[in-house]
C-alpha cells in the first residue's frame, strides 16, 4: 500500500504545525525580552537619562507636559516608584508595548496571508534589529509602530473580514488619536488615511458605516484629542515636538550628507557598527531582498486597497528618512509589511518550481526554513554581539556602580557629584537612598564619602579609595570612590 500524504501527517507534527510555530515565537519572544537585558545595552543612553526624567517628574497638572506619550511616560513613572531606578524598570513600558506589537502585528498577518506566510513574517519583524532596539530601549521609541499597528490591525478586521463590530471601528479611531500624541505619528497617519480615501474599496465601506456610529466615533476621537489641543494652545512651540518640522528643515540643509548616512545604516551590510546608538546596518541583506519582493509585488498589484496604501506610505517614508536617517520607528512598520509580502511571493514562486507531490513540496520548504531561521538567528545574533561586544561611549554605565556602591556604605551620608546634565537624573536614587546628595560641585573636604562621576569633569585632588571601571577595555573608568581619610 502507498504511504500516503494522510499516513505523513498523521505520523509527525504536520497538524501541530501552526501551534508549533506560534509557540516558537513566543519562546523567542521570551528570550528577545529577557536575555542579559542588564547589560546589553551595557548602560543609558543620554536620551534615555532624559525620558527618565521626563516621566519621574510627570504630575498632571495644568501645564499638560505630559501629554506627549504621556501612556508610556505614566507606566515608567509607575515601574520605576514600583521598582526603583534601574535599566530594567526604565524598559519595561517599551517591553510591554513591544509584546502588545508584535501580538497585533502577527494577527495582522493571520488576516492577510495564511498561516504559515503569517510565522515567517511575524519571526523575521520579531527578531529585527529595529524591534529588538526599540523593544530594549528606556525610550518611547515603540509607541509609534505600536499606534501604527492598532490602527492597521483594526482597519484590516473593517476591510479584509468585513466585520461590522463598532470595537473595530473605535479601535481605528484610537489609533489614529494615539498617532497624532506621538512625535513624528502624523507622517505615518496622513499617507495611510489620505491613500485609503482615495481607493473605491475603502470608500464603499466608510458610506457603508451608519451615520449615528460614525457621529459617535466623531466625538469620542475629539474628546480624545482635547487634552493635545489645550497642550498645543498654550505651547505652541511645543508642535515641533511632535512634526519635528526644524529637524526636518535642517535635513534639507544637510542632504547630501544624509545620503551617505542613509546608504550605511539601512543598505551597506558590509558595514558594521554603531550610527549614534543604533546598530548598523539597521536591515540584513536578506530582509532588503524580501522588501524589494513586497514592494514590486505592491507595484504589480497596486490597484488593491493593502498595495495602494503601502506603497503610498512607503514613498512618504523613503522622502523623511532622506532628511532625517534616525526615524527607524517610522521605517519600521512598512518596511515589516513589504518583507511579509516578499515572504508571500517567495513562498508562492518555489512552490510552482514543486509538484503537488507532498514529499517534493516538504523537500522545497527546507531550502526556505533554512533561510528564514538564518534570517532570524543572524538579527538576534548581530544584535547581542554588537551591543554585547563592542564599545560605545555613548551609553553611561554608572548607574549600576552607583547603586553597588551605595548599598555598601548602608545608611550613612554619601555626596554623589555629576554633570550639570545629568543631576536631575541622578536626583531620582534619592527617592530610594534617602542619605544620598547630589551635585554638581565637589566638597572642599572629604569627611563624607563622595562619589565622582568621570562625566562631570570634576576630582578632588586626593587618591581615590576605589577605582570602578568597565570590563570593557575602551570604556574607561565608571565611578572614582573617595571616602574620609
Amino acid at each position: 500500500m502507498a504511504f500516503s500524504s494522510t499516513a505523513l501527517q498523521q505520523t509527525t507534527l504536520y497538524k501541530f504545525r501552526y501551534l508549533v510555530g506560534y509557540g516558537f515565537i513566543f519562546v523567542l519572544l521570551l528570550f528577545i525580552i529577557s536575555a542579559d537585558l542588564g547589560n546589553v545595552p551595557n548602560g543609558l543612553s543620554e536620551a534615555e537619562m532624559q525620558q527618565a526624567v521626563a516621566s519621574t517628574s510627570m504630575h498632571f497638572g495644568w501645564n499638560m507636559d505630559w501629554v506627549v506619550n504621556g501612556i508610556f511616560n505614566f507606566i515608567q513613572k509607575v515601574s520605576v516608584e514600583a521598582f526603583g531606578l534601574s535599566r530594567l524598570s526604565l524598559v519595561l513600558p517599551s517591553l510591554l508595548f513591544g509584546f502588545f506589537t508584535i501580538g497585533l502585528f502577527s494577527l495582522t498577518m493571520r488576516h492577510w496571508f495564511r498561516d504559515s506566510v503569517a510565522v515567517v513574517a511575524t519571526v523575521i519583524t520579531m527578531t529585527s534589529i529595529p524591534f529588538t532596539t526599540m523593544m530594549r530601549s528606556a525610550t518611547p521609541e515603540i509607541m509609534l509602530p505600536f499606534w501604527t499597528m492598532v490602527l492597521l490591525y483594526g482597519a484590516v478586521r473593517l476591510l479584509v473580514n468585513r466585520e461590522k463590530s463598532f470595537g473595530w471601528k473605535l479601535m481605528v479611531v484610537l489609533g489614529s488619536v494615539g498617532l497624532l500624541y506621538t512625535p513624528y505619528g502624523i507622517y505615518a497617519l496622513a499617507p495611510i488615511l489620505i491613500s485609503a480615501s482615495f481607493h473605491p474599496h475603502v470608500r464603499s465601506r466608510f458610506r457603508h458605516i451608519r451615520r449615528t456610529r460614525l457621529v459617535a466615533l466623531g466625538l469620542i476621537g475629539a474628546i480624545c484629542l482635547v487634552p493635545l489641543a489645550i497642550y498645543t494652545v498654550w505651547h505652541p512651540a511645543h508642535i515641533d515636538t511632535l512634526l519635528g518640522f526644524q529637524n526636518l528643515k535642517d535635513g534639507l540643509f544637510t542632504f547630501h550628507k544624509h545620503l551617505s548616512q542613509v546608504y550605511d545604516m539601512y543598505l551597506n551590510v558590509a558595514k558594521n557598527g554603531f550610527s549614534g546608538t543604533q546598530i548598523i546596518p539597521i536591515f540584513n541583506l536578506a530582509t532588503i531582498m524580501l522588501a524589494l519582493f513586497g514592494l514590486l509585488k505592491c507595484a504589480r498589484d497596486r490597484f488593491m486597497a493593502r498595495s495602494y496604501v503601502l506603497l503610498a506610505w512607503t514613498g512618504v517614508t523613503a522622502i523623511l528618512i532622506l532628511l532625517q536617517p534616525e526615524m527607524i520607528g517610522l521605517v519600521f512598520v512598512p518596511v515589516s509589511l513589504l518583507v511579509a509580502i516578499g515572504t508571500d511571493t517567495l513562498i508562492l514562486e518555489w512552490y510552482k518550481l514543486f509538484p503537488r507531490n507532498p514529499y517534493a513540496r516538504v523537500a522545497g520548504l527546507i531550502p526556505l526554513t533554512i533561510l528564514f531561521l538564518g534570517i532570524g538567528w543572524g538579527n538576534v545574533s548581530h544584535y547581542f554581539d554588537t551591543y554585547g561586544h563592542m564599545s560605545n561611549t555613548l551609553f553611561v554605565q554608572s548607574l549600576p556602580a552607583i547603586k553597588s556602591a551605595l548599598v555598601i556604605e548602608g545608611d550613612h551620608k554619601v555626596i554623589l557629584v555629576t554633570s550639570a546634565d545629568d543631576v536631575l537624573f541622578y536626583s531620582i536614587l534619592q527617592k530610594e537612598y534617602k542619605f544620598l546628595t547630589v551635585t554638581t560641585l565637589p566638597p572642599t573636604t572629604t569627611t563624607t564619602p563622595t562619589f565622582v562621576l568621570p562625566d562631570s569633569g570634576k576630582t578632588l585632588g586626593l587618591i581615590p579609595s576605589r577605582i570602578v571601571t568597565s570590563e570593557r577595555a575602551n570604556d574607561g573608568v565608571v565611578l572614582r570612590i573617595y571616602r574620609p581619610q
